[in-house]
C-alpha cells in the first residue's frame, strides 16, 4: 500500500483512508491504446521539419492528433528541440495518474503524467517521425500501478 499526503488532514494517509476523505475519488485502472498511422504522422511532421530554424524559434507545439477515449481527451503534440531531436508531449483531460509509452518499431519512449495531465518525452530523433517508411506510432497509456 502506498502512502500519500493529504493536505486536508495534514498527515500521511493510506490508500483505504484516502478513498474515505470528502471529495476523494479513486481513479479506475486505465489501459488506452492509440495507433498513429505512419503515413499520417509523416504528412504532419515532414513539412514542419523542412521549415527548419524559423519554426524552431516558436514556443507553441504542433498538435498532431487528438481523440476522446474513455471520457478522456488525449492529445499528442510535437516540438523541435534542436538539431535532429524533437520532443513529444501527450496530454490528458482530465489529468490521469498514469504513464505513457510511445513505440516506433524497436524504439520506446516513456514518461509519467504530471499533476496537470502532461507527459513529456524529449530527444526523439526526427528521422523516426518523418520517415516515409517504417512502423506506425503506438501510444499506450496505463495506470501508474501497471507494469506492462
Amino acid at each position: 500500500m502506498l502512502d500519500t499526503t493529504c493536505e486536508a488532514v495534514g498527515r500521511w494517509v493510506g490508500e483505504s483512508e484516502r478513498s474515505a476523505l470528502p471529495g476523494a475519488r479513486r481513479q479506475p485502472r486505465i489501459a488506452i491504446e492509440l495507433p498513429v498511422p505512419r503515413q499520417f504522422l509523416r504528412q504532419v511532421v515532414a513539412p514542419h521539419a523542412a521549415l527548419g530554424r524559423p519554426w524552431l524559434d516558436g514556443d507553441d507545439p504542433l498538435l498532431v492528433d487528438e481523440d476522446l477515449v474513455q471520457e478522456y481527451r488525449i492529445a499528442l503534440y510535437i516540438r523541435p528541440r534542436g538539431g535532429e531531436r524533437w520532443g513529444l508531449s501527450v496530454t490528458t483531460v482530465p489529468p490521469l495518474a498514469a504513464r505513457v509509452r510511445i513505440r516506433l518499431g524497436d524504439d520506446l519512449f516513456q514518461a509519467r503524467f504530471d499533476g496537470q495531465g502532461e507527459a513529456h518525452l524529449d530527444n526523439v530523433p526526427i528521422a523516426l517521425l518523418r520517415a516515409a517508411r517504417g512502423p506506425d506510432m503506438q501510444i499506450a497509456i496505463t495506470s501508474d500501478d501497471d507494469t506492462a
